[in-house]
């Protein structure tokens, strides 16, 4: 039987990229859309985006679903995730959540991880292959060179992506603090007019916004005699939709628990 699957953020750009692969994908059928109301004006999904969706209409809360899902993928904003996540974690039946949402304080973070005791929940700022092999090469060259080389973070996103830095480069900061073990490595978001020179526990972080770039992320560790740069770039978000569908599948059936990208890919 097919997983019935409710996308939330169903309008954005990775939600219609999730809806148009799990249409194709005989793994999952579509029970639910939700998002803000304004774009739909009372037309259906289908007629809204072109996808074959047939009559399934978007609604703004999760209680309007008309068939409970047996598992929820959520690109949508922090502050609406928050309030969904809450509700269907209330609900009896407990059900797989995956979300791609960033922007997160850290509060909302222990939320969600209190959330993940009573249900299957997977949190990832970045759902493709590739950032994840990304992140474990920068813990092992983090371990390995990371207090003899400058360590900076740059990275790029179209231009009407809302937070920065994105959500991937927080992670692969948490990845290289957790890995250097030692708290006196302190973050510097951009550089402007006289800062003086750089401070040895100092690590970059840069934020591009321009076009479309879809995400684009480079690790760069710098030597006195050489210096390592780790790089991704996402080509189509299809990655990043491929990965959602991979993580709602796998967590499936799966007791409550929060669970990470190592576990699905099997990294861990």
């Amino acid at each position: 039987m097919a997983i019935k699957l409710a996308v939330i953020g169903a309008f954005g750009r990775m939600g219609k990229a999730i809806c148009r692969l799990a249409l194709k994908d005989a793994t999952f059928e579509l029970c639910g859309l939700i998002d803000a109301l304004d774009q739909s004006k009372g037309q259906t999904y289908e007629q809204v985006t072109g996808l074959k969706t047939g009559d399934l209409m978007v609604v703004s809360d999760f209680d309007e679903l008309k068939i409970q899902p047996e598992a929820i993928i959520d690109f949508s904003f922090h502050k609406a995730t928050m309030l969904h996540l809450e509700k269907v974690a209330k609900k009896k039946k407990k059900i797989p959540y995956v979300i791609g949402t960033t922007g997160f304080s850290g509060d909302e973070v222990k939320t969600i991880k209190k959330y993940s005791k009573v249900m299957p929940l997977l949190l990832s700022p970045n759902m493709s292959l590739g950032v994840n092999i990304l992140f474990l090469l920068t813990e092992v060259l983090t371990k390995s060179l990371g207090k003899s080389y400058d360590i900076e973070i740059i990275e790029g996103h179209h231009n009407q992506k809302a937070d920065s830095p994105s959500g991937t480069a927080l992670k692969i900061l948490e990845v290289i603090k957790n890995n250097l073990n030692d708290d006196e490595y302190f973050t510097v978001n951009g550089r402007n007019g006289l800062v003086g020179k750089r401070k040895p526990k100092e690590i970059g972080m840069h934020a591009i916004r321009g076009g479309s770039i879809i995400g684009e992320h480079c690790v760069f560790f710098a030597g006195t005699d050489d210096e390592i740069r780790i790089e991704h770039r996402a080509l189509n978000r299809d990655i990043f939709a491929k990965g959602a569908l991979k993580c709602a599948e796998f967590l499936h059936k799966k007791t409550p628990g929060f669970y990470d990208m190592k576990a699905v890919l099997g990294l861990a």
